[in-house]
């Protein structure tokens, strides 16, 4: 009898892992869903598309427009013309750790910025520690837009 529950217990401890990645695939799927219900709803077809776990951003390279929804900043979606931005940034922002090391810090933040040739600069807020307690691959992915727009802004500064 307790051979039984050791193997049902070493089962669960096996399985839960590909469940939990399976039900956070699912709700990526849907916040993807929406993002490109609502690019086609503005008249936009990204070609690139990129979901996390907050939100989701796109690419439309025969328009030049990336756009984003993020549940950080009210889930709305938004557009910018490529033609309009100078510069793509990405800032973190870090936090001290309070404990038996304070001279650690931990990533509280992290958000795309896109400075505008009016002066004004566009944030996108891909992390925040008050929504989940660890970043997993934002950080990576901001970068990664973060190259992809700066090569579609012509490097402006």
């Amino acid at each position: 009898m307790s051979s039984i529950i050791i193997n049902i217990l070493i089962i669960i401890l096996a399985t839960s892992p590909f469940v939990y990645i399976f039900l956070a695939g699912r709700g990526k799927k849907k916040i993807k869903n929406n993002f490109l219900t609502a690019a086609k709803q503005s008249g936009l077809n990204p070609d690139k598309t990129e979901a996390w776990a907050h939100g989701a951003m796109g690419l439309d390279s025969a328009k030049n427009v990336f756009c984003y929804q993020s549940q950080l900043n009210g889930n709305s979606f938004h557009q910018v013309n490529l033609s309009e931005v100078k510069g793509v940034e990405v800032k973190k922002e870090y936090a001290p750790h309070s404990g038996q090391h304070p001279d650690l810090s931990f990533l509280k933040n992290v958000s795309l910025h896109l400075k505008t040739e009016a002066n004004t600069e566009i944030i996108l807020p891909v992390f925040d520690s008050g929504f989940d307690k660890q970043v997993s691959s934002e950080l990576m992915m901001a970068n990664e837009w973060q190259n992809i727009l700066s090569s579609k802004t012509d490097g402006k500064k």
